[in-house]
């Protein structure tokens, strides 16, 4: 475990926000920094001390993650994410999906005639080969991979950034790979919803230990300014993270501790031992309880405090992010939470 200062705007000896237990690592202490809203793990576990929450089973087997009409559901919204991102973009466009998981939005980029490159905390996932249709996936984070610069048109940071141990550095990284102009999309979990601030630690995307950072809207805007990005995006919903996050974390306050997330270790096929009524109890809930999952995510969404922050930025013509631009700063083209920049 080692302390850390706030990476957007270097305050150290931040105020805590709640703590929680973790499995071998005793008690963890998320603070919340006054100055722009980050929340982070302080003092934050080793890489090694966290090996053990992305074992194999965290990725899933080789026929996915979760039951198999999920699985197809998240294929289809994979092929659908992929086909937004690189509106705009070049035919062939060169696409880097920095923490790509199984290679699943990889394939979908490739079916789309792109040249895709993945990173990844491990590359044997069992799935990510055959799944990523010949792409190339290298182990690690973009600051361990030796890529050329200014190669790529986008790079993707789809809920990956909030598992790093240095967000800035990756993103420096990012802007050196990235041609100029290039685009950058980042998705990462919102603090500031309203579904974080009325579960609190009982949040399906607090996933502790395994995020080390919570993004608020500001603190995102910040950090990619810092790091040499100019925001030109903004949105608050992702129908693939929104709704289930809302139910789940409903679920959880209603749920004993040893019950957390219960539904979606039932979904992804963990909880077998479990009472076969409590697991049918789930399934009801589960299915009745996602309409109106969605229907008050799009309600939170529209007003600026979705579960979810989806930003689009670029770098800065004729130059890419090698240095920082900035102290905790938010980028001049950013607006307002849900804002979209010209």
């Amino acid at each position: 475990m080692r302390p850390v200062a706030c990476p957007v705007c270097d305050r150290k000896d931040v105020p805590l926000w709640l703590e929680e237990e973790a499995p071998s690592l005793g008690r963890l202490r998320l603070v919340r920094c006054p100055g722009c809203g980050l929340g982070y793990l302080d003092p934050q576990p080793d890489p090694d001390e966290l090996a053990p929450f992305y074992a194999r089973d965290y990725y899933g087997g080789a026929s996915g993650k979760f039951e198999p009409f999920i699985e197809a559901l998240r294929d289809r919204l994979a092929r659908r994410r992929a086909s937004r991102l690189i509106e705009g973009l070049r035919a062939g466009a060169r696409v880097i999906d920095v923490g790509c998981g199984d290679g699943r939005l990889l394939a979908a980029f490739a079916a789309l005639g792109c040249e895709g490159v993945g990173t990844e905390r491990r590359a044997d996932h069992p799935r990510a080969g055959a799944a990523a249709r010949g792409a190339e996936i290298l182990a690690g984070d973009l600051t361990d991979v030796d890529l050329p610069a200014a190669r790529f048109d986008l790079c993707v940071y789809w809920h990956v950034l909030e598992h790093l141990h240095d967000p800035a550095a990756s993103l420096i990284a990012a802007g050196r790979v990235l041609r100029p102009g290039g685009r950058l999309v980042v998705a990462v979990p919102n603090l500031d919803s309203l579904q974080a601030r009325w579960a609190r630690e009982r949040w399906f995307h607090l996933d502790l230990p395994r995020h080390l950072f919570h993004f608020t809207p500001e603190s995102l805007a910040a950090l990619l300014g810092r790091t040499g990005f100019r925001v030109t995006r903004v949105s608050h919903y992702c129908l693939e993270q929104n709704p289930f996050g809302l139910l789940q974390s409903a679920l959880n306050r209603r749920a004993a501790g040893e019950d957390g997330n219960a539904l979606y270790e039932i979904l992804k096929g963990t909880r077998r031992d479990a009472p076969l009524a409590r697991r049918l109890l789930y399934r009801v809930a589960f299915a009745l309880g996602m309409p109106l999952a969605a229907a008050l995510a799009t309600i939170e969404s529209m007003a600026g405090r979705g579960g979810t922050i989806e930003v689009w930025a670029s770098t800065t013509e004729g130059e890419g992010a090698a240095e920082p631009a900035g102290r905790g700063r938010p980028s001049s083209a950013w607006t307002s939470a849900g804002a979209t920049v010209p």
